[in-house]
């Protein structure tokens, strides 16, 4: 029976093994993610993908709207999530390869359980509802058995998933849209003297409900209170944050988040089996790749934003404009054309001082993650600076590339004296179960 004792032979990937590639467009998705969790950070939820709370139709927040929603929403998060998958296989790889160590599923399944407690952590200590560490760590316990699945297998999961997903969220437009319709008939059967049964009261009471709940009046007030709560002290702020982030462990995490989050990882996983993901294509397949998907995937970002836009931002109109939901093909498609364009940037040769501190950022990209939160919060919520929903839709960005310029600086930095990032070096230290040192061998 192998053994589960860790040794010294069991250590984390030294320099010479990394991928530089991979950091590179780690680093890139990681300072892209911060583009669409933002808003979350400096403004009340209701008003991030609605325009009517701030009269925002015209002028630069207009437009800030369009390009964010349009070209990166939900793509960062994909390709941050591509690349979680793809390491993930090739560290499980590289430990099945190594003799007389500790077995890989030891080392893989305690790196996931310390990933969801790191991210318990996040969302609840830290205030950020929005955190994904908790969901590649559950993901992440499902991925070892899968481990040798062969690329079309990969691909078959990855299919099923995009068209069960865009299924589930185009059924959900349409039974949202129905009841707001049944509403609107049993509301003037009522008032046209018909009496209603128990059943259609019920359904009448609730559609009512929604109505009011969904006024631009309701919802900006609700705005205003979460802005009061955000702005007051960290007991404030944590009784906003908080029930946000248990609806986005449970409820949401299990019949959303969690699918959404499996299926760029086993997208990641077949890229990297079939070498898209590092570099070993040809230059014109990357360039053929990246067209293609550009072409679907931003056409499909426009449609999406400007259904929202012609639904007026109320949901029951949604499908009438949309007609089906195109989030996930369009969400891993462009995803896709950011990738197979920093490909094509980096196979040129151009760029390389740049590609440089972005490989340190990937490589830190534990650290610079919680940094990101770390700073926003002191930034906009009310035990820091108290900047929250004060800023207007295209300044938030400003701040965006003020943690760009620093977090590039500090990583790059940072590793010319450390080996990892300080978080990255704590996760090494609790998954291998050793001591690691974090400086460099002179």
């Amino acid at each position: 029976m192998e053994s589960t004792t860790p040794t010294p032979q069991a250590v984390p990937t030294p320099d010479t093994q990394r991928i530089q590639l991979l950091d590179v467009l780690r680093g890139f998705a990681l300072l892209g993610i911060l583009l669409m969790n933002i808003p979350y950070f400096s403004m009340p939820y209701q008003q991030v993908y609605d325009l009517r709370l701030a009269d925002e139709f015209s002028g630069p927040n207009y437009y800030t709207f369009w390009i964010i929603n349009g070209f990166f929403e939900g793509t960062m998060r994909s390709l941050f999530s591509i690349l979680f998958g793809a390491g993930c296989l090739l560290l499980m790889m590289r430990l099945e390869s190594k003799e007389n160590t500790i077995s890989a599923a030891d080392i893989h399944y305690r790196r996931m359980i310390w990933l969801i407690l790191f991210g318990m952590i996040h969302a609840y200590l830290l205030q950020w509802p929005g955190d994904i560490l908790y969901l590649y760590g559950m993901v992440g316990l499902f991925l070892f058995p899968i481990r040798h699945w062969k690329p079309k297998f990969l691909m078959r999961a990855v299919i099923i998933l995009v068209l069960l997903l865009t299924i589930k969220d185009t059924g959900f437009m349409y039974s949202v849209r129905d009841e707001y319709k049944t509403g609107i008939e049993l509301n003037e059967k009522q008032e046209s003297g018909d009496s209603l049964d128990k059943e259609e009261l019920a359904a009448l009471d609730s559609w009512k409900e929604q109505r009011d709940k969904g006024s631009i009046d309701s919802i900006r007030a609700e705005a205003a209170k979460v802005k009061e709560k955000v702005q007051g002290s960290w007991t404030s702020s944590f009784s906003e944050t908080a029930p946000a982030s248990f609806k986005f462990e449970t409820t949401e995490a299990y019949t959303t988040l969690f699918w959404d989050a499996l299926l760029a990882i086993l997208f990641g996983m077949w890229l990297f089996r079939t070498g898209w993901l590092t570099g070993q294509k040809s230059s014109r397949s990357y360039f053929i790749l990246m067209i293609i998907s550009y072409s679907i995937g931003i056409l499909l970002g426009w449609w999406q934003v400007r259904s929202l836009i012609a639904s007026n931002f109320e949901w029951h109109n949604f499908a009438n404009e949309a007609l089906i939901s195109p989030y996930h093909i369009r969400r891993i498609l462009t995803a896709l054309g950011h990738m197979s364009l920093f490909i094509l940037i980096w196979k040129s040769g151009m760029l390389k001082g740049l590609f440089n501190v972005l490989a340190a950022v990937g490589r830190m990209a534990f650290s610079n993650y919680i940094g990101q939160t770390i700073i926003c919060t002191t930034v906009f919520y009310g035990f820091g600076f108290g900047y929250f929903g004060e800023l207007e839709r295209y300044e938030i960005y400003f701040v965006v590339a003020a943690i760009w310029i620093f977090q590039m600086i500090f990583s790059y930095f940072w590793l010319k004296k450390y080996q990892y990032g300080p978080l990255e070096w704590v996760w090494r230290r609790l998954t291998y179960w050793q001591k690691i040192s974090i400086r460099k061998a002179n």
